[in-house]
Protein backbone atom coordinates (compact mmCIF):
# COMPACT_ATOMS: atom_id res chain seq x y z
CA UNK A 1 0.00 0.00 0.00
CA UNK A 2 1.12 3.64 -0.42
CA UNK A 3 -0.47 6.41 1.01
CA UNK A 4 -0.22 9.04 -1.40
CA UNK A 5 -1.10 9.32 -4.57
CA UNK A 6 -0.78 6.20 -7.12
CA UNK A 7 -0.98 3.69 -4.19
CA UNK A 8 -1.31 -0.18 -4.40
CA UNK A 9 -5.08 -1.56 -3.47
CA UNK A 10 -6.45 -1.25 0.37
CA UNK A 11 -9.99 -1.57 1.29
CA UNK A 12 -12.40 1.14 0.21
CA UNK A 13 -15.16 -0.49 2.17
CA UNK A 14 -13.26 -0.42 5.45
CA UNK A 15 -10.89 3.16 4.65
CA UNK A 16 -13.83 5.24 3.32
CA UNK A 17 -13.18 8.43 0.72
CA UNK A 18 -9.72 8.88 -0.03
CA UNK A 19 -8.28 12.09 -1.75
CA UNK A 20 -5.18 13.45 -2.98
CA UNK A 21 -3.20 17.09 -2.24
CA UNK A 22 -0.80 18.07 -4.26
CA UNK A 23 1.05 21.54 -4.68
CA UNK A 24 1.19 23.87 -7.16
CA UNK A 25 3.65 25.91 -8.13
CA UNK A 26 2.00 29.01 -7.41
CA UNK A 27 1.45 27.42 -3.42
CA UNK A 28 -2.05 26.53 -3.93
CA UNK A 29 -3.60 23.40 -3.36
CA UNK A 30 -4.91 21.18 -6.05
CA UNK A 31 -7.49 18.06 -5.32
CA UNK A 32 -7.44 15.17 -7.13
CA UNK A 33 -9.53 12.25 -6.49
CA UNK A 34 -7.44 8.92 -6.11
CA UNK A 35 -10.32 6.73 -7.94
CA UNK A 36 -12.90 8.00 -9.48
CA UNK A 37 -14.82 5.35 -7.86
CA UNK A 38 -14.00 6.62 -4.56
CA UNK A 39 -17.57 7.47 -3.52
CA UNK A 40 -18.76 4.00 -4.81
CA UNK A 41 -16.92 2.20 -2.12
CA UNK A 42 -13.99 1.03 -4.34
CA UNK A 43 -9.99 0.38 -3.46
CA UNK A 44 -8.45 3.72 -3.08
CA UNK A 45 -5.48 5.29 -0.65
CA UNK A 46 -3.77 8.44 -0.51
CA UNK A 47 -1.08 10.97 -0.32
CA UNK A 48 -0.10 13.85 1.75
CA UNK A 49 1.55 16.94 0.64
CA UNK A 50 1.99 20.55 1.13
CA UNK A 51 2.02 23.02 3.79
CA UNK A 52 -0.69 22.06 6.29
CA UNK A 53 -2.06 19.27 4.61
CA UNK A 54 -2.76 16.24 6.67
CA UNK A 55 -5.17 14.45 4.88
CA UNK A 56 -4.18 10.73 4.46
CA UNK A 57 -6.83 8.48 4.88
CA UNK A 58 -9.91 9.77 6.13
CA UNK A 59 -13.23 8.41 7.63
CA UNK A 60 -15.81 10.97 8.91
CA UNK A 61 -19.09 11.41 10.47
CA UNK A 62 -22.38 12.03 8.58
CA UNK A 63 -26.41 12.32 8.86
CA UNK A 64 -25.83 14.31 12.39
CA UNK A 65 -22.85 12.45 13.50
CA UNK A 66 -24.36 8.94 13.20
CA UNK A 67 -21.13 5.96 13.13
CA UNK A 68 -21.34 4.00 10.82
CA UNK A 69 -21.07 -0.19 10.61
CA UNK A 70 -18.21 -2.46 9.20
CA UNK A 71 -19.68 -3.10 6.24
CA UNK A 72 -20.72 0.35 5.65
CA UNK A 73 -19.24 2.09 2.69
CA UNK A 74 -19.81 5.63 3.99
CA UNK A 75 -17.56 8.11 5.42
CA UNK A 76 -17.10 7.68 9.06
CA UNK A 77 -15.57 9.36 12.88
CA UNK A 78 -11.81 8.08 11.99
CA UNK A 79 -9.15 9.68 9.97
CA UNK A 80 -5.11 8.76 9.90
CA UNK A 81 -3.76 11.63 9.04
CA UNK A 82 0.28 13.69 9.08
CA UNK A 83 1.09 16.55 11.24
CA UNK A 84 4.29 18.31 9.19
CA UNK A 85 4.80 20.64 12.31
CA UNK A 86 8.35 20.57 13.44
CA UNK A 87 9.05 16.26 12.97
CA UNK A 88 6.45 14.88 10.73
CA UNK A 89 4.29 12.59 12.57
CA UNK A 90 1.63 10.41 11.59
CA UNK A 91 -2.00 10.72 14.07
CA UNK A 92 -5.18 8.77 14.10
CA UNK A 93 -7.83 10.79 15.05
CA UNK A 94 -11.33 9.90 16.65
CA UNK A 95 -13.13 13.54 14.90
CA UNK A 96 -10.62 15.84 15.97
CA UNK A 97 -9.25 14.44 19.58
CA UNK A 98 -6.00 12.52 18.82
CA UNK A 99 -5.55 8.90 20.10
CA UNK A 100 -2.70 7.69 18.67
CA UNK A 101 0.69 8.69 17.42
CA UNK A 102 3.27 7.50 15.33
CA UNK A 103 7.09 7.41 15.64
CA UNK A 104 8.45 10.36 13.69
CA UNK A 105 9.36 9.91 10.19
CA UNK A 106 13.07 9.95 10.65
CA UNK A 107 14.09 7.99 8.09
CA UNK A 108 14.23 8.00 4.48
CA UNK A 109 13.60 4.45 4.34
CA UNK A 110 12.73 1.72 6.29
CA UNK A 111 12.69 -2.48 5.90
CA UNK A 112 10.69 -3.78 8.83
CA UNK A 113 10.46 -6.98 10.23
CA UNK A 114 6.91 -8.20 8.27
CA UNK A 115 6.97 -10.45 5.26
CA UNK A 116 7.95 -7.83 2.36
CA UNK A 117 6.69 -4.83 3.90
CA UNK A 118 8.70 -1.67 3.57
CA UNK A 119 7.35 1.83 3.36
CA UNK A 120 9.65 5.31 3.11
CA UNK A 121 9.54 9.01 3.87
CA UNK A 122 9.72 11.52 1.22
CA UNK A 123 9.74 15.07 2.89
CA UNK A 124 10.82 17.97 -0.41
CA UNK A 125 9.82 21.39 -1.67
CA UNK A 126 7.30 19.25 -3.88
CA UNK A 127 5.55 16.79 -1.20
CA UNK A 128 5.78 15.52 2.16
CA UNK A 129 4.71 11.81 1.66
CA UNK A 130 4.74 7.89 3.15
CA UNK A 131 4.88 5.06 1.00
CA UNK A 132 3.82 1.77 2.11
CA UNK A 133 4.62 -1.16 -0.33
CA UNK A 134 5.56 -5.10 -0.94
CA UNK A 135 8.02 -6.11 -2.94
CA UNK A 136 6.76 -9.62 -2.99
CA UNK A 137 4.56 -9.31 -5.79
CA UNK A 138 2.75 -12.96 -5.05
CA UNK A 139 1.76 -11.72 -1.16
CA UNK A 140 -1.29 -9.62 -1.16
CA UNK A 141 -1.53 -7.31 1.55
CA UNK A 142 -3.60 -4.09 2.61
CA UNK A 143 -3.91 -1.71 5.09
CA UNK A 144 -7.32 -1.01 6.76
CA UNK A 145 -8.68 1.75 9.07
CA UNK A 146 -11.65 0.38 10.51
CA UNK A 147 -14.91 1.70 12.18
CA UNK A 148 -12.95 1.25 15.44
CA UNK A 149 -10.26 3.41 15.00
CA UNK A 150 -8.21 0.13 14.28
CA UNK A 151 -5.12 0.41 12.11
CA UNK A 152 -4.14 -2.80 10.79
CA UNK A 153 -1.76 -4.57 8.35
CA UNK A 154 -3.24 -7.49 7.06
CA UNK A 155 -1.60 -10.19 4.63
CA UNK A 156 -3.92 -13.07 2.30
CA UNK A 157 -3.40 -16.72 3.66
CA UNK A 158 -4.22 -18.68 0.57
CA UNK A 159 -3.78 -21.70 3.05
CA UNK A 160 -7.52 -20.97 4.98
CA UNK A 161 -8.61 -18.26 2.11
CA UNK A 162 -8.73 -15.33 4.89
CA UNK A 163 -6.97 -12.17 5.84
CA UNK A 164 -4.57 -12.81 8.34
CA UNK A 165 -3.50 -9.77 10.77
CA UNK A 166 0.74 -8.64 11.08
CA UNK A 167 0.17 -6.07 13.06
CA UNK A 168 -2.50 -3.37 14.51
CA UNK A 169 -2.43 -0.02 16.30
CA UNK A 170 -3.52 1.09 18.82
CA UNK A 171 -2.54 -2.52 20.86
CA UNK A 172 -1.51 -1.69 23.96
CA UNK A 173 -2.60 1.18 27.42
CA UNK A 174 0.82 3.13 26.22
CA UNK A 175 -0.15 3.04 22.95
CA UNK A 176 -3.14 5.69 23.66
CA UNK A 177 -1.96 8.93 23.27
CA UNK A 178 -0.91 10.93 25.49
CA UNK A 179 -2.21 8.12 28.54
CA UNK A 180 -0.02 9.73 31.47
CA UNK A 181 -0.61 13.54 30.38
CA UNK A 182 2.14 15.94 29.96
CA UNK A 183 5.70 15.60 31.55
CA UNK A 184 5.31 11.94 32.10
CA UNK A 185 6.23 9.23 30.46
CA UNK A 186 4.89 5.58 29.72
CA UNK A 187 6.65 2.20 30.24
CA UNK A 188 4.79 -0.81 28.84
CA UNK A 189 6.88 -3.26 30.13
CA UNK A 190 5.56 -2.00 34.11
CA UNK A 191 2.73 -5.13 33.76
CA UNK A 192 2.35 -5.73 37.65
CA UNK A 193 3.01 -1.77 38.13
CA UNK A 194 1.20 2.11 37.18
CA UNK A 195 2.99 1.94 33.71
CA UNK A 196 2.83 6.15 33.77
CA UNK A 197 6.30 7.82 35.59
CA UNK A 198 7.06 11.53 35.83
CA UNK A 199 10.23 12.63 33.89
CA UNK A 200 13.23 14.02 35.93
CA UNK A 201 12.32 17.27 37.73
CA UNK A 202 8.41 16.54 37.73
CA UNK A 203 5.45 15.30 40.31
CA UNK A 204 2.14 14.13 39.94
CA UNK A 205 -0.16 16.70 39.37
CA UNK A 206 -2.89 14.88 41.28
CA UNK A 207 -1.06 12.21 43.87
CA UNK A 208 -4.40 10.73 44.54
CA UNK A 209 -4.86 9.95 41.01
CA UNK A 210 -1.89 8.37 40.71
CA UNK A 211 -2.23 5.99 43.84
CA UNK A 212 -5.47 4.83 42.26
CA UNK A 213 -3.29 4.65 38.75
CA UNK A 214 -4.90 7.44 36.97
CA UNK A 215 -2.01 9.39 35.01
CA UNK A 216 -4.46 11.28 33.20
CA UNK A 217 -3.69 14.91 35.06
CA UNK A 218 -0.14 13.88 34.22
CA UNK A 219 3.13 15.70 35.77
CA UNK A 220 4.08 19.42 37.17
CA UNK A 221 7.39 21.05 38.57
CA UNK A 222 8.20 20.11 41.55
CA UNK A 223 9.40 23.90 42.27
CA UNK A 224 6.54 25.72 40.68
CA UNK A 225 7.76 28.74 42.39
CA UNK A 226 11.80 28.48 40.81
CA UNK A 227 12.82 31.08 38.53
CA UNK A 228 14.29 28.84 36.12
CA UNK A 229 16.35 31.00 33.47
CA UNK A 230 19.91 31.12 33.77
CA UNK A 231 19.87 30.03 36.79
CA UNK A 232 22.08 27.23 36.90
CA UNK A 233 19.51 25.08 35.26
CA UNK A 234 20.57 21.93 32.91
CA UNK A 235 19.63 18.85 31.57
CA UNK A 236 19.03 15.24 32.45
CA UNK A 237 19.14 13.04 29.36
CA UNK A 238 17.01 10.16 28.80
CA UNK A 239 17.36 7.50 26.30
CA UNK A 240 15.22 4.98 24.65
CA UNK A 241 12.21 7.05 23.71
CA UNK A 242 9.36 7.53 21.74
CA UNK A 243 9.92 11.58 21.82
CA UNK A 244 6.91 13.73 22.68
CA UNK A 245 4.28 15.03 20.52
CA UNK A 246 6.22 17.84 18.18
CA UNK A 247 2.91 19.26 16.63
CA UNK A 248 1.92 21.26 19.51
CA UNK A 249 5.29 22.71 21.30
CA UNK A 250 7.54 21.65 19.26
CA UNK A 251 10.04 23.55 16.85
CA UNK A 252 12.85 22.90 14.62
CA UNK A 253 15.26 25.42 15.39
CA UNK A 254 18.27 24.02 13.14
CA UNK A 255 20.11 21.92 10.72
CA UNK A 256 23.54 20.31 11.12
CA UNK A 257 24.07 21.19 14.58
CA UNK A 258 25.87 19.16 17.39
CA UNK A 259 24.22 17.87 20.69
CA UNK A 260 25.90 20.80 22.57
CA UNK A 261 24.89 23.43 19.84
CA UNK A 262 21.60 21.98 20.37
CA UNK A 263 21.51 22.45 24.07
CA UNK A 264 23.16 25.71 24.01
CA UNK A 265 20.45 27.26 21.82
CA UNK A 266 17.71 25.62 23.92
CA UNK A 267 19.50 27.15 27.25
CA UNK A 268 19.24 30.61 25.77
CA UNK A 269 15.00 30.26 25.86
CA UNK A 270 13.87 30.21 28.94
CA UNK A 271 10.84 28.40 27.69
CA UNK A 272 12.84 25.68 26.11
CA UNK A 273 11.41 22.48 28.29
CA UNK A 274 13.42 19.71 26.49
CA UNK A 275 15.77 19.34 23.35
CA UNK A 276 16.63 16.08 21.15
CA UNK A 277 19.58 15.82 18.43
CA UNK A 278 18.03 13.51 15.93
CA UNK A 279 18.07 12.79 12.44
CA UNK A 280 14.44 14.02 10.85
CA UNK A 281 14.37 13.33 7.50
CA UNK A 282 17.68 11.67 6.68
CA UNK A 283 19.95 14.35 5.52
CA UNK A 284 21.94 14.64 8.96
CA UNK A 285 21.42 15.81 12.57
CA UNK A 286 18.89 18.34 13.43
CA UNK A 287 17.94 19.87 16.96
CA UNK A 288 14.03 19.53 17.74
CA UNK A 289 13.83 21.42 20.89
CA UNK A 290 10.22 21.89 23.13
CA UNK A 291 8.58 25.11 24.64
CA UNK A 292 5.79 23.48 26.56
CA UNK A 293 4.26 20.47 27.41
CA UNK A 294 6.14 17.37 26.23
CA UNK A 295 3.10 15.00 26.02
CA UNK A 296 3.00 11.46 24.70
CA UNK A 297 6.24 10.20 25.90
CA UNK A 298 7.28 5.82 25.63
CA UNK A 299 9.98 3.88 27.29
CA UNK A 300 11.17 1.81 25.06
CA UNK A 301 13.45 -1.72 26.14
CA UNK A 302 15.91 -1.78 23.30
CA UNK A 303 15.35 1.33 20.47
CA UNK A 304 14.27 4.33 20.80
CA UNK A 305 15.34 8.67 20.65
CA UNK A 306 17.26 10.74 23.39
CA UNK A 307 15.35 13.21 25.00
CA UNK A 308 17.03 16.01 26.86
CA UNK A 309 14.70 17.42 30.06
CA UNK A 310 15.32 20.26 31.48
CA UNK A 311 16.03 20.62 35.37
CA UNK A 312 16.61 23.08 37.70
CA UNK A 313 19.62 23.17 39.53
CA UNK A 314 18.83 21.13 42.60
CA UNK A 315 17.16 18.06 40.70
CA UNK A 316 20.13 18.91 38.26
CA UNK A 317 22.28 18.36 41.12
CA UNK A 318 20.55 14.99 42.44
CA UNK A 319 20.29 13.18 38.76
CA UNK A 320 24.31 13.67 38.69
CA UNK A 321 24.85 12.30 42.36
CA UNK A 322 22.53 9.31 41.68
CA UNK A 323 24.58 9.06 38.21
CA UNK A 324 27.65 9.15 39.94
CA UNK A 325 26.56 6.96 42.96
CA UNK A 326 25.18 4.16 40.07
CA UNK A 327 28.70 4.10 38.60
CA UNK A 328 30.64 3.96 41.80
CA UNK A 329 28.70 1.01 42.79
CA UNK A 330 28.97 -0.30 39.47
CA UNK A 331 32.47 0.18 39.80
CA UNK A 332 32.87 -1.11 43.04
CA UNK A 333 30.52 -4.66 42.41
CA UNK A 334 33.20 -5.46 39.22
CA UNK A 335 36.43 -4.69 41.36
CA UNK A 336 34.93 -6.74 44.35
CA UNK A 337 34.08 -9.31 41.51
CA UNK A 338 37.48 -9.14 40.06
CA UNK A 339 39.45 -9.75 43.07
CA UNK A 340 37.38 -12.75 44.14
CA UNK A 341 38.06 -14.16 41.00
CA UNK A 342 41.85 -13.14 41.19
CA UNK A 343 41.79 -14.87 44.98
CA UNK A 344 39.52 -18.49 43.78
CA UNK A 345 42.09 -18.82 40.90
CA UNK A 346 44.61 -20.78 42.46
CA UNK A 347 42.13 -21.99 45.00
CA UNK A 348 39.70 -23.53 42.71
CA UNK A 349 43.02 -24.75 40.60
CA UNK A 350 44.33 -26.49 43.61
CA UNK A 351 40.85 -27.70 44.07
CA UNK A 352 40.78 -29.79 40.54
CA UNK A 353 44.19 -30.97 40.50
CA UNK A 354 43.49 -32.43 43.91
CA UNK A 355 39.62 -33.78 42.47
CA UNK A 356 41.34 -35.39 39.19
CA UNK A 357 44.75 -36.99 41.19
CA UNK A 358 41.47 -38.37 43.77
CA UNK A 359 39.57 -39.73 40.49
CA UNK A 360 42.75 -41.35 39.33
CA UNK A 361 43.41 -42.93 42.52
CA UNK A 362 40.26 -44.16 42.58
CA UNK A 363 40.38 -45.92 39.22
CA UNK A 364 43.60 -47.82 40.23
CA UNK A 365 41.61 -49.07 43.63
CA UNK A 366 38.92 -50.63 41.19
CA UNK A 367 41.44 -52.43 39.08
CA UNK A 368 43.19 -53.50 42.69
CA UNK A 369 43.65 -57.34 43.36
CA UNK A 370 41.17 -57.30 46.03
CA UNK A 371 38.80 -56.27 43.34
CA UNK A 372 39.77 -58.40 40.68
CA UNK A 373 36.40 -61.26 40.26
CA UNK A 374 38.40 -63.25 37.39
CA UNK A 375 40.38 -63.55 33.94
CA UNK A 376 38.30 -63.94 30.60
CA UNK A 377 38.95 -64.26 27.27
CA UNK A 378 40.50 -60.71 26.74
CA UNK A 379 41.47 -59.55 30.52
CA UNK A 380 41.19 -59.79 33.70
CA UNK A 381 37.64 -58.83 35.19
CA UNK A 382 37.30 -56.14 38.19
CA UNK A 383 34.53 -55.13 40.31
CA UNK A 384 33.63 -51.62 39.53
CA UNK A 385 31.39 -49.16 40.94
CA UNK A 386 29.33 -46.31 39.15
CA UNK A 387 28.05 -42.61 40.71
CA UNK A 388 24.86 -44.35 42.22
CA UNK A 389 26.60 -46.46 43.74
CA UNK A 390 25.73 -49.75 41.74
CA UNK A 391 28.17 -52.16 41.54
CA UNK A 392 29.08 -53.60 37.86
CA UNK A 393 31.80 -55.75 36.59
CA UNK A 394 34.44 -54.24 33.93
CA UNK A 395 36.64 -56.36 31.79
CA UNK A 396 37.50 -53.03 29.37
CA UNK A 397 37.02 -49.42 30.09
CA UNK A 398 34.20 -49.71 27.37
CA UNK A 399 32.75 -53.18 28.66
CA UNK A 400 30.78 -53.20 31.82
CA UNK A 401 28.40 -55.53 33.09
CA UNK A 402 26.03 -55.55 35.87
CA UNK A 403 28.04 -57.42 38.90
CA UNK A 404 27.09 -60.50 39.64
CA UNK A 405 27.71 -61.53 43.35
CA UNK A 406 27.20 -65.60 42.86
CA UNK A 407 30.10 -65.44 39.65
CA UNK A 408 30.04 -67.47 37.27
CA UNK A 409 27.82 -70.95 37.30
CA UNK A 410 31.09 -73.36 36.82
CA UNK A 411 32.13 -72.09 40.67
CA UNK A 412 29.00 -74.02 41.78
CA UNK A 413 28.13 -76.73 39.93
CA UNK A 414 32.42 -77.71 39.71
CA UNK A 415 32.88 -77.53 43.52
CA UNK A 416 31.36 -80.36 45.87
CA UNK A 417 30.19 -77.99 48.64
CA UNK A 418 28.43 -75.23 46.84
CA UNK A 419 26.83 -77.42 44.16
CA UNK A 420 24.78 -78.73 47.10
CA UNK A 421 22.91 -75.35 46.99
CA UNK A 422 21.30 -76.26 43.59
CA UNK A 423 18.57 -78.61 44.24
CA UNK A 424 16.65 -79.96 41.01
CA UNK A 425 14.42 -77.01 41.09
CA UNK A 426 16.52 -74.45 40.57
CA UNK A 427 18.88 -76.51 38.31
CA UNK A 428 16.21 -76.55 35.94
CA UNK A 429 15.34 -72.96 36.27
CA UNK A 430 18.86 -72.30 35.28
CA UNK A 431 18.77 -74.48 32.43
CA UNK A 432 15.41 -72.83 31.17
CA UNK A 433 17.32 -69.50 31.68
CA UNK A 434 20.01 -70.50 29.71
CA UNK A 435 18.07 -71.92 27.16
CA UNK A 436 15.83 -68.68 26.70
CA UNK A 437 19.27 -66.99 26.79
CA UNK A 438 20.13 -68.81 23.63
CA UNK A 439 16.66 -68.58 21.73
CA UNK A 440 16.83 -64.95 22.16
CA UNK A 441 20.06 -64.88 20.88
CA UNK A 442 19.91 -66.77 18.10
CA UNK A 443 15.66 -65.78 16.80
CA UNK A 444 13.96 -62.98 18.90
CA UNK A 445 17.01 -60.39 19.02
CA UNK A 446 16.94 -57.76 16.47
CA UNK A 447 20.66 -58.66 15.55
CA UNK A 448 20.85 -62.51 15.20
CA UNK A 449 23.61 -63.39 17.57
CA UNK A 450 26.10 -67.16 17.72
CA UNK A 451 28.53 -67.38 21.32
CA UNK A 452 30.79 -69.67 19.79
CA UNK A 453 32.02 -69.54 23.16
CA UNK A 454 29.15 -70.91 25.10
CA UNK A 455 30.09 -72.88 28.55
CA UNK A 456 29.96 -72.61 32.67
CA UNK A 457 32.09 -69.69 32.90
CA UNK A 458 30.46 -68.10 30.69
CA UNK A 459 27.14 -68.15 32.66
CA UNK A 460 26.94 -65.65 35.45
CA UNK A 461 24.34 -65.96 38.30
CA UNK A 462 22.92 -63.07 39.84
CA UNK A 463 21.91 -62.72 43.61
CA UNK A 464 18.85 -64.69 43.11
CA UNK A 465 20.47 -67.46 40.87
CA UNK A 466 18.88 -66.05 37.74
CA UNK A 467 21.54 -67.32 35.00
CA UNK A 468 22.77 -64.16 32.26
CA UNK A 469 25.45 -65.27 29.54
CA UNK A 470 28.54 -63.14 29.18
CA UNK A 471 31.43 -62.95 27.17
CA UNK A 472 30.85 -61.83 23.86
CA UNK A 473 34.08 -61.34 22.50
CA UNK A 474 33.87 -64.44 20.16
CA UNK A 475 30.68 -64.12 19.25
CA UNK A 476 29.35 -63.57 15.10
CA UNK A 477 26.66 -61.52 13.78
CA UNK A 478 24.28 -63.17 11.29
CA UNK A 479 22.98 -60.62 8.72
CA UNK A 480 19.30 -60.11 8.11
CA UNK A 481 17.79 -63.82 6.28
CA UNK A 482 20.77 -65.77 7.28
CA UNK A 483 20.54 -69.00 8.70
CA UNK A 484 23.69 -70.62 8.66
CA UNK A 485 27.56 -69.65 8.81
CA UNK A 486 31.15 -71.46 8.10
CA UNK A 487 34.65 -71.06 9.73
CA UNK A 488 38.31 -72.71 9.35
CA UNK A 489 38.96 -70.86 12.71
CA UNK A 490 39.59 -72.83 15.62
CA UNK A 491 37.57 -70.67 18.25
CA UNK A 492 35.94 -71.28 21.80
CA UNK A 493 36.96 -74.00 24.24
CA UNK A 494 37.44 -77.30 23.98
CA UNK A 495 35.22 -79.88 25.80
CA UNK A 496 32.68 -77.82 24.46
CA UNK A 497 33.56 -77.19 20.62
CA UNK A 498 32.22 -79.98 18.04
CA UNK A 499 34.92 -82.45 17.05
CA UNK A 500 35.42 -80.95 14.09
CA UNK A 501 35.88 -77.47 15.69
CA UNK A 502 38.73 -79.28 17.92
CA UNK A 503 40.67 -80.09 14.82
CA UNK A 504 39.79 -83.82 14.00
CA UNK A 505 37.23 -83.33 10.74
CA UNK A 506 36.58 -80.72 8.76
CA UNK A 507 35.08 -77.23 9.32
CA UNK A 508 31.65 -77.36 10.52
CA UNK A 509 28.41 -75.08 10.74
CA UNK A 510 28.66 -72.60 13.62
CA UNK A 511 24.63 -73.01 14.36
CA UNK A 512 25.60 -77.27 15.14
CA UNK A 513 28.44 -76.09 17.19
CA UNK A 514 26.54 -74.11 19.66
CA UNK A 515 23.66 -76.64 20.33
CA UNK A 516 26.88 -78.95 20.77
CA UNK A 517 28.35 -76.25 23.47
CA UNK A 518 24.58 -75.92 24.62
CA UNK A 519 24.50 -79.73 25.12
CA UNK A 520 27.49 -79.78 27.26
CA UNK A 521 26.61 -77.41 29.23
CA UNK A 522 23.27 -78.49 30.24
CA UNK A 523 24.68 -81.94 30.92
CA UNK A 524 27.15 -80.60 33.02
CA UNK A 525 24.41 -78.65 35.02
CA UNK A 526 23.25 -82.40 36.00
CA UNK A 527 26.45 -84.11 36.25
CA UNK A 528 28.26 -81.72 37.77
CA UNK A 529 31.13 -83.37 35.62
CA UNK A 530 33.85 -81.60 34.02
CA UNK A 531 34.49 -82.04 30.15
CA UNK A 532 37.27 -84.51 29.61
CA UNK A 533 38.73 -84.65 26.14
CA UNK A 534 41.70 -85.63 24.96
CA UNK A 535 43.09 -84.16 21.76
CA UNK A 536 45.90 -86.57 19.38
Amino acid sequence: MQIGSGAESVDGNQIGRVVSRRRRSSGGEEHVPSNPGADSGQTQAAKTSGDGNRIVVSRRRSNGGEEHSKDDPGTGNYSLQMNPNASPQSFLYNGSTPYWRDLPENNVFLETSLSGFKYFFVNNQDEMSVYYYNDDPSIMTRVVLDNTGLLRYLMWDDGVHQWKEQWSVPKYRCDKYGQCGPYSKCNPDNINKFECMCLPGYEPKSPRDWYLRDGSEGCVRKNSGLFMCKNGEGFVKLERLKLPDSSIDGALIGTSMSSSECEQACLTNCSCTAFSSTNIDGKGTRCLAWYGELIDTLQFTDEGSELNVCADATELAKYIRKSKGSLSKKRKLALALVSIAVSMFPVSFLAYIWLMKKKKNKKKENFSPTNKLGQGGFGSVYKGLLSNGQQIAEEEKMLIYEYMPNKSLDSFIFDHTRSSFLNWSKRFEIIIGIARGILYLHQDSRLKIIHRDLKTSNVLLDAEMNPKISDFGMARIFKEGQTQDKTTRVVGTYGYMSPDMSGLAKPTQLTISSKIAETVMLSQVQSNLRPNWTIK
